[in-house]
């Protein structure tokens, strides 16, 4: 039997967070997994999927509503897969860390449809080029890491994770 993939699902406004889906999968594919990535708007059936890896930008303190459309609509099947949210966050990366809280906030409606294993947090400020890892929530330390280097660290620690969740 083939192995099912898994799904890098996004919705981005200004491309920053395709380009983040784009640096998980690739990591993901270097360690031999099978991975699609594809924007949510495109995606009607998750049968095929042996996990999920979900990531939205953020517009008026929630996710881009595309995304919170995508769980609400497949929340069923979501619940049973293996689950990863991101979310990329444009402030500036200096206001960051005093509103880690209330960033992580900004998941809390689409937490408390579908809970996932991990939620990270990825911000790009309107300077730099590479979006850069302010937080995993659920591990330590937070702080800011430049560069794509903790979106790969990320991706393969979360990798990892999916290949241990059991098959559905």
């Amino acid at each position: 039997m083939v192995d099912r993939p898994i799904l890098i699902a996004y919705a981005t406004r200004g491309g920053t967070t395709q380009g983040v889906a784009e640096a998980i999968a690739r990591v993901m594919r270097e360690k031999g997994a099978l991975v699609e990535v594809r924007p949510v708007e495109q995606i009607r059936d998750l049968s095929a999927y042996r996990a999920v890896v979900l990531g939205s930008g953020v517009r008026d303190e929630k996710w881009l509503p595309e995304a919170m459309h995508f769980v609400t609509d497949h929340r069923q099947t979501l619940a049973k897969l293996p689950l990863v949210y991101f979310l990329v966050y444009s402030q500036l990366l200096q206001e960051f860390p005093q509103r880690i809280e209330e960033v992580l906030g900004y998941l809390s409606e689409v937490r408390r449809t579908v809970e996932p294993l991990e939620v990270a947090i990825f911000s790009r400020d309107q300077q730099s080029m590479p979006p850069q890892m302010l937080v995993n929530a659920r591990a330590t330390p937070r702080g800011e890491w430049s560069g794509w280097e903790p979106i790969s660290s990320w991706a393969e620690r979360v990798y990892r994770q999916l290949e241990k969740q059991p098959s559905t």
